[in-house]
């Protein structure tokens, strides 16, 4: 018969499900961290016990908001001693954001003071099955290589939703994102180091895109995103949590840490709109964005363009 008061069992127990485990102490310092925690994130857990939460592997932020991290869910339940349940961004080793859905909440000792907390989390590609399937079908990405469409697939499917846009009477947006240190860092570390480089944020991105977007690469430093169900405030939001998830991605090349900033240029397309409109407002939008230093997003309406900023945010 199972001695079920014996530790090891429960270890077993809890290795032996899909469900990410991650337990801190009073200090938010990591005592156990499960199988499938080591599976999610990448970090073995040799390379997390005993370190604080908030200093290795976190990115917390919610899926479709401008949040900043880390506004760590664990250190808030930790405080307050509520239950929380919420979609969050896990920081992969390889460095790219892995979304989850998780719970967190207080372990008591036996007088009822708070010993620590207890997170768990499931990956929700894995959870959304075949809605998340279906999105990389329509982006044509590979499940596991994180690898977006070439500039044709993606010029095709936004030349084939301007000829729509006068027929359907639907606005779609529009989406550049422009990697600022990817010519210095093909200077400094070599054109190996900056595909990787594109790869891990592309697998960053991806990850907070909706099931109707089409993603892919427009040039060897930029990526397109065509928002086919946006509306100019959605286009503004969806721009800018792009830009502070791909500002969180930990990427390294032989040791060197390399910062990295995007800017996101954008713009709606409207009926009456051409590629020849369109392509141009979207540069301009860019420019603006990368003429002040990078790091920001431009997003400009029709009636914007060659006047007015859209919008600028940092």
């Amino acid at each position: 018969m199972l001695q079920l008061e014996d530790a090891a069992i429960w270890c077993a127990v809890i290795d032996s499900l899909e469900l990410g485990i991650h337990v801190v102490d009073r200090n938010l310092c990591t005592s156990y961290w499960s199988r499938a925690a080591e599976k999610i994130t990448g970090y073995a857990g040799a390379e997390v016990l005993g370190r604080q939460c908030c200093k290795q592997q976190c990115i917390h932020g919610t899926p479709g908001s401008t949040q900043q991290p880390c506004a760590c869910p664990l250190r808030a339940t930790m405080e307050d001693g509520e239950t929380r349940h919420s979609h969050i961004y896990l920081r992969h080793k390889l460095g790219h954001a892995v979304p989850v859905r998780a719970r967190t909440a207080v372990l008591r000792g036996g007088k009822g003071e708070i010993a620590g907390a207890v997170e768990s989390f499931v990956e929700m590609q894995a959870e959304a099955g075949e809605s998340y399937d279906g999105m990389a079908a329509l982006q044509g990405i590979p499940e596991q290589a994180g690898i977006p469409r070439s500039r044709e697939y993606v010029a095709s499917w936004l030349e084939r939703s301007v000829q729509a846009i006068d027929r359907d009477h639907q606005p779609f947006g529009v989406l550049q994102i422009q990697v600022d240190q990817l010519p210095r860092l093909r200077v400094t570390h070599g054109r190996e180091a900056t595909e990787a480089l594109m790869r891990v944020i592309a697998q960053s991105l991806i990850c907070s895109l909706h099931s109707s977007d089409v993603f892919g690469r427009w040039s060897d430093s930029a990526f397109l995103v065509i928002a086919r169900d946006a509306n100019a405030l959605a286009l503004e939001l969806d721009a800018d949590l792009l830009r502070t998830l791909a500002k969180s991605v930990e990427f390294r090349w032989w040791g060197d840490r390399i910062p990295i900033t995007v800017s996101v240029g954008g713009t709606m397309a409207r009926p009456g709109d051409s590629l020849q409109l369109i392509l141009p407002r979207l540069a301009e939008a860019l420019g603006r964005g990368m003429a002040v230093g990078g790091d920001r997003v431009v997003v400009v309406e029709r009636e914007d363009a060659g006047s007015k900023l859209g919008l600028c945010t940092q």
